[in-house]
C-alpha cells in the first residue's frame, strides 16, 4: 500500500510540475501589445517592455484630477488686439444756455476717476465693460455778473456789489459715475469705446469770487438744485493708453425750477495710468 502510494505522489508531482511548466511558458510566448520587445535567453523568453510604455503605464497610475490644475497648467496668452481703459481725465465743459448763463469755455473744466470693474469679451476684438468713479465738474463765468441764489432757492445772475473787482462765478458739482461701454480694437493697441455714463450728483454749490475796497471776498451757496442723476454720452478714441474723448448730456443738469433748461458737453484727453 505504501509502496503504490509513493508511486501515485510521484506521478502527481511530476503531472504538477509539468502544467507549471506549460503555463510558464505559454505567459512567456505571449505577445502583449505593439511596443514590446521579446528576449529570448538560452531555453526562455521574457516579454520586456519599452521604457516609454513603463513611462506612460506609470502616468496612467498618476492620471488624477487637482481643482483648478488645468487652469494653473495653460499658460495665459493675451490677445493680439487689446485696449486700455482709460481712468483718469481732464476736458473742457461747454454749456449750450441761453444768456445771462454765459459759462466760459477755457474756465470751465471736468476732472474725472475711474475703475473697471468687470468686463465681458464679446469677440476677440471688442468687449463689454463696467466701472465705479467720480467726477468734478466747474462751469465758470468771468464777467461783470454772477450766480446768487435767493431765499426761495431761485438760482438768478446778477451783477456784484458795487465798485467790486470780480474774479470768478462759478457752479461746482461732484457726482458718483458708472461707466457702461462697449469697446472695439480696429488694430493692435488702438480703437474707439463708446456708451453712456451714469451720473449720480451728490453735491453742488456756487462760489462767487471778487474783492472790494482791496480785500478779497468770497460768497458760497450749497444745494443749488443740481438734477440728482443724469446720463452723459461718450465716445473715446483709444491709442496705446491716450484716450481723445467727447461726451454730450441730453439731460437738464440742473433743476428746471430753479434754473433755465440748459445742456453742456465736454471734450478732452484721458489716460491709463492704474
Amino acid at each position: 500500500m505504501k509502496k503504490i502510494l509513493l508511486v501515485v505522489s510521484v506521478v502527481l508531482s511530476g503531472a504538477l510540475a509539468a502544467g507549471a511548466q506549460t503555463v510558464a511558458d505559454t505567459l512567456s510566448c505571449r505577445s502583449i501589445e505593439s511596443g514590446v520587445d521579446t528576449v529570448v535567453r538560452g531555453d526562455v523568453k521574457r516579454d520586456v517592455v519599452k521604457d516609454e510604455e513603463v513611462s506612460r503605464h506609470n502616468d496612467r497610475l498618476l492620471d488624477f484630477d487637482i481643482p483648478f490644475y488645468s487652469k494653473v497648467k495653460k499658460r495665459y496668452h493675451a490677445p493680439s488686439y487689446w485696449l486700455d481703459t482709460p481712468n483718469v481725465g481732464f476736458g473742457f465743459l461747454k454749456a449750450y444756455s441761453s444768456d445771462p448763463y454765459d459759462f466760459s469755455v477755457q474756465n470751465s473744466y471736468e476732472i474725472f476717476a475711474n475703475v473697471e470693474l468687470d468686463s465681458h469679451n464679446v469677440t476677440r476684438r471688442s468687449s463689454f465693460a463696467f466701472g465705479l468713479g467720480v467726477s468734478w465738474k466747474n462751469f465758470s463765468m468771468t464777467g461783470r455778473e454772477s450766480m446768487v441764489k435767493d431765499d426761495s432757492g431761485n438760482i438768478s445772475v446778477n451783477p456784484y456789489p458795487e465798485k467790486a473787482d470780480p474774479r470768478v462765478s462759478k457752479l461746482r458739482i461732484a457726482s458718483l459715475t458708472m461707466p457702461l461701454t462697449y469697446s472695439c480694437a480696429l488694430g493692435k493697441g488702438w480703437g474707439f469705446t463708446l456708451g453712456p455714463v451714469l451720473n449720480f450728483n451728490a453735491y453742488s454749490s456756487i462760489v462767487n469770487k471778487y474783492s472790494l475796497d482791496g480785500e478779497k471776498q468770497k460768497d458760497k451757496y450749497k444745494k443749488v438744485h443740481c438734477n440728482a442723476f443724469t446720463v452723459d454720452l461718450m465716445y473715446q478714441l483709444n491709442i496705446h493708453g491716450v484716450t481723445l474723448f467727447v461726451k454730450y448730456c441730453p439731460m437738464p443738469l440742473m433743476d428746471k425750477s430753479y434754473w433755465p433748461d440748459w445742456q453742456y458737453g465736454s471734450a478732452g484727453v484721458a489716460l491709463s495710468i492704474f
